[in-house]
């Protein structure tokens, strides 16, 4: 899926400035859509429908903790609640619930089992980088894609071929002479070879032209003579050369 992942704050109205700041943080990132209040409900909706809708629809919760909301009696206990009875649909193990300490307070006893973030002065910074660490595990859990999961993979090159090919090593002089020693015995073969063909072939012309070989058109034609001994200094010469190299 690609839509944005769902995250609803849970919060008392006293804590509206710390809880508006981090619903800005938290709506610069392109992947999330919080939900605040005072920003998505309009003039004659029902407000506690739409809360109800809102945290019905929420991927996560953030359940933002301090000493007043934990003691506030009235309708931030019952938004809790709401929060609560959603979780128990949720199955266990679910990063649903994530409560957020905005001062030194112990969290209610209903939150507990949940690992806290502690989002205070000085440390806010820090506070919400692992909060986006959790919830990029739950947006991973329901596969949906954030903006670095949609971005194309680099394509990687074989490492190895790659370095090979321009390591300045393989142009130094020590490199080149290794390479060059390499191929010496192939081609001294080779020399050997064409020689030794150089003089049978040779050694064939000569017998056929002092007409001792007979057979062929060379027979007796002391030219062929002549080009069978030169054929068989050429010979010798190379597979000198070829032994001497």
């Amino acid at each position: 899926m690609t839509r944005p992942l769902r995250v609803f704050l849970c919060h008392s109205s006293n804590d509206k400035p710390t809880v508006r700041e981090l619903y800005q943080k938290l709506r610069a990132e392109p992947w999330i859509q919080p939900w605040l209040d005072e920003e998505e409900l309009y003039p004659g909706q029902n407000w506690n429908m739409e809360i109800e809708k809102a945290v019905e629809a929420a991927d996560a919760i953030i359940v933002c903790l301090t000493k007043g909301s934990i003691n506030k009696e009235g309708y931030v206990q019952r938004e809790l609640r709401t929060v609560l009875d959603f979780a128990d649909y949720k199955p266990e193990g679910t990063l649903y619930i994530i409560p957020v300490r905005l001062e030194e307070c112990e969290p209610p006893r209903q939150l507990r089992v949940w690992q806290y973030a502690d989002y205070f002065e000085g440390q806010r910074d820090r506070a919400f980088q692992r909060l986006l660490v959790s919830l990029k595990k739950r947006a991973d859990a329901l596969s949906l894609m954030t903006e670095e999961s949609k971005k194309e993979p680099k394509k990687e090159f074989p490492a190895k071929p790659f370095t090979k090919l321009l390591d300045p090593s393989s142009l130094s002089p020590k490199a080149i002479r290794d390479s060059q020693d390499v191929k010496k015995p192939a081609l001294k073969s080779i020399l050997k070879i064409l020689a030794v063909l150089l003089i049978l072939a040779g050694g064939i012309w000569v017998l056929q032209g002092v007409n001792i070989l007979p057979g062929s058109f060379m027979t007796g034609d002391p030219q062929w003579a002549v080009n069978g001994a030169i054929t068989i200094v050429i010979g010798a010469a190379l597979f000198w050369f070829s032994n001497h190299k």
